[in-house]
Formats: C-alpha cells, sequence, structure tokens
C-alpha cells in the first residue's frame, strides 16, 4: 500500500535511520528497537518536506499515525476486513484536517479479487456508507466466521468462474443474518433519544461518509 503527500522527494530508510538516531540521541523517541526505531524514522521522514510517497508492506497497517496524509492507495486487497480497516485507520483518525481517499487496485480479469472487492465494499461496506467502520460488526463477524480462511479455501480450490462466483454467494449468505442484526442494532441507537456516546457515533459516521464521498467512483475506475 502507499499513502501520499504533496512533496517531491523520497526517503530512504538506510539513510534516514542514522540521522533521525543522531537527532533525537538521549530522547524517549528511541525504543532500542530497530525495527520500531526504523519505523518512527520513516514516518517523521514521510511528515517532513523530504518525501512525497510512502510505500509499505503490511507492517505499516498498524501502530503508526498518519494523519498528515490524506490518499491511501492499496495495491493489494487482504482477505481479512480488520486488516482493510487498520490500513483505513492510519489515515482516517483525529488530528486529519482533509477528506481522505482510499484508491483500490482491482484485477477485473480476476473473478475472485472483484467479489473479494464486492464483499469488501457493498457488503461491510469499509469503504462507504454508514456502518462500515463499526467494530462492533467487525468484531462479530471476526467472532463468527473466518472470512480470511473462506477465502483462501476459495482462491485454492475454485477452478472456474461459476464456481468462484457459487463460493462467494454462499459466503455472503453465511454473512447476512450478523450483519442485519448489528445494522438494526445501529441504526436503533441513532434513532431513539440516547447517550451522549450515541449522539458522538452519529457524528463521527456523517464525518467518515464525508471523508469517503469519492471512494466509490474512484474504485469504480479501476474495476
Amino acid at each position: 500500500m502507499s499513502m501520499l503527500r504533496a512533496r517531491k522527494k523520497r526517503c530512504s530508510s538506510s539513510i534516514g535511520i542514522k540521522e533521525w538516531l543522531e537527532e533525537h540521541r538521549g530522547s524517549a523517541r528511541i525504543s532500542g528497537s530497530k525495527p520500531a526505531d526504523m519505523k518512527a524514522a520513516l514516518v517523521d521522514c514521510f511528515k517532513s518536506d523530504k518525501a512525497d510517497i510512502l510505500v509499505s508492506t503490511e507492517a505499516g497497517g498498524e501502530g503508526i499515525n498518519l494523519q498528515f496524509c490524506s490518499v491511501l492507495i492499496n495495491y493489494d486487497l487482504p482477505w481479512n476486513p480488520q486488516k482493510v480497516e487498520q490500513r483505513i485507520g492510519r489515515v482516517h483518525r483525529y488530528g486529519q484536517k482533509n477528506d481522505v481517499v482510499v484508491v483500490n487496485f482491482v484485477n477485473r480479469k480476476n473473478p475472485a479479487d472483484q467479489r473479494v472487492f464486492q464483499l469488501l465494499n457493498e457488503k461491510l461496506k469499509l469503504f462507504e456508507g454508514v456502518f462500515g467502520a463499526s467494530d462492533e460488526i467487525l468484531g462479530a463477524i471476526e467472532g463468527n466466521i473466518d472470512i480470511e480462511r473462506r477465502i483462501y479455501d476459495i482462491y485454492q480450490k475454485c477452478r472456474t468462474d461459476a464456481e468462484i462466483e457459487q463460493e462467494f454467494d454462499q459466503l455472503q449468505e453465511s454473512l447476512k443474518d450478523i450483519l442485519d442484526v448489528r445494522e438494526a442494532e445501529a441504526r436503533q441507537s441513532i434513532i431513539l433519544p440516547g447517550s451522549l456516546s450515541a449522539k458522538q457515533k452519529a457524528i463521527g459516521w456523517s464525518q467518515r461518509i464525508w471523508s469517503f464521498s469519492m471512494i466509490k467512483w474512484k474504485a469504480s475506475m479501476l474495476r
């Protein structure tokens, strides 16, 4: 995945880490863990005037704050929806001042890849809609169905487009009851006059919809 900013250069981990260690020598910023310190150095470099693109493996999907960045490009889509949500959460978080745009690369010649995107986008609504960011929904799914394992099995055993379609239809059907119940509960918490937390959730969801207003259009261009 990549995160973009309006800068004109790029960072090198081998060079940047030495400068970063020297700059923060004796401070609490240095953890003593080489991987953690290198990650912190690269984030600082990305945040500065030295870089415009951060290219990351799955290691960049958690543990770093990138709210100064507003564009996320998924070169691949993880089969685990929690991992997708973690990636988006690097940039769509408190302190973000811009609309967040997520661009997903989808192989339109691969029906399995297209169904994975459809599952994440239309059924779990990770890239649009009101309930896609709900921890309760993702937690409920994770507690009942191992989506990542189910999708892995589809890729391994299905050899025809018809088999792929049938298996994904069955997977989506098994998710339907969980999603329907959680969505109804979430809607009820907004409609009924309740606690401040319910109002805060409503505000947070409306901000997310606004932030992701361009995503469906962007994604559809790449399908």
